[in-house]
């Protein structure tokens, strides 16, 4: 049967060790002079100051930073007004939503002519082009064809 032997040296050792630590203890809590208070309510208003950051703003900044973001907006009454000539549009705009409907596998709609030129002869020539190019649009988005622009 094994003989319970207890390590006399590491026994030592520990009972030294927590020895040294409540001593250590002991002298720095009596080396620290005064008590310290135990709430808040007896710091001073100095020691309970909260952190604020130095929201300075540097002086090369300023200038920056005080002018205002603008945008600039179009004119109104170049709102709702087409740049591109009535043919080209309506080649354009019938081609790529014919694609779109084509590719979205809709029911062909080459009806929707409508469009914002001011003259009749332009939309008549916005309405043709429209139309023409839908089909075109309609025919390459359902057989998945690459995507072209209306002038290829």
């Amino acid at each position: 049967m094994p003989k319970n032997t207890i390590n006399k040296t590491g026994a030592l050792l520990f009972l030294l060790t927590i020895t040294a630590v409540v001593a250590i203890i002991v002298f720095l809590k009596n080396g620290s002079g005064d008590e310290m208070p135990v709430s808040a309510d007896s710091l001073s208003s100095d020691s309970r100051a909260i952190a604020r950051p130095d929201t300075t703003i540097a002086s090369e900044i300023s200038d920056i930073i005080s002018t205002p973001d603008t945008i600039a907006a179009a004119p109104p009454d170049s709102i709702g007004r087409d740049k591109r000539p009535a043919g080209e549009a309506g080649a354009e705009d019938g081609y790529w939503d014919g694609y779109y409907d084509g590719v979205a596998a809709k029911s062909p709609n080459p009806d929707n002519v409508s469009s914002n030129f001011p003259t009749i002869g332009e939309r008549a020539v916005y309405a043709k082009n429209y139309a023409e190019n839908y089909d075109r649009g309609y025919a390459e988005g359902r057989h998945g064809k690459p995507l072209q622009s209306a002038g290829e």
